[in-house]
């Protein structure tokens, strides 16, 4: 099984790249996973409270859960994911079920960040954005998708997004095996990765 890593700031493209690679290696039948799914539950905490924890923060992620998961999908084992509700920061009681396959694509903001996962991942790539388009995407996302308001985002932007972007996501990028722009054309970035996944399908 082969495993795409996809990592990159909050808000800086990756998400899309992510969907729209998937959508090119259709034919593959790929899984995609995102790193947010695996966030942890804070249901333990008044809903007052659960707003100053530090989502971007690489303790924030259950990430040995992740790492199980993709040794169970490796193993031929279908795995049922959680499913991470960011309006109240806890998991639904759904799931979601990955079945068994030979292409994941995981993406995350932490993806190239943590030294556990790393050598499970067959190709790193790191989408880089200018901090300042990152902050107006976030801005807007935040405030129609997650109910959030203009002066709660420039909070935390400031408090925890950033300032965790700069300490754990920006040093992974010199990790990546390739640096894709966040405002380039992803399509452009598709035949190169095709091929690599082709290759790799014969050395195996």
């Amino acid at each position: 099984m082969l495993i795409i890593g996809i990592a990159g700031g909050t808000a800086s493209g990756k998400t899309v790249f992510a969907k729209q690679l998937f959508e090119e290696l259709v034919s593959f039948k790929p899984v995609l996973i995102t790193l947010d799914s695996y966030y942890k539950s804070q249901d333990h905490l008044i809903p007052s409270d659960r707003a100053n924890v530090n989502y971007d923060h690489p303790d924030s992620f259950e990430v040995s859960l992740l790492i199980k998961h993709l040794a169970s999908l490796r193993s031929g084992e279908e795995v049922a994911a959680p499913i991470y509700d960011f309006t109240t920061h806890t998991r639904s009681k759904n799931c979601t079920k990955l079945p068994v396959t030979q292409l994941v694509i995981l993406e995350g903001i932490l993806t190239l960040s943590y030294q556990e996962l790393l050598p499970l991942l067959d190709l790193k790539l790191f989408i880089e954005t200018p901090s300042e388009l990152r902050y107006q995407r976030r801005l807007a996302r935040d405030i129609v998708e997650r109910g959030r308001t203009p002066e709660d985002v420039y909070a935390q932007w400031n408090s925890t997004v950033e300032p965790m972007h700069q300490k754990y996501c920006e040093p992974s990028k010199a990790l990546s095996d390739k640096i894709i722009s966040g405002e380039s054309n992803y399509q452009a970035e598709f035949p190169e990765i095709i091929k690599w996944i082709n290759l790799k399908n014969l050395l195996m």
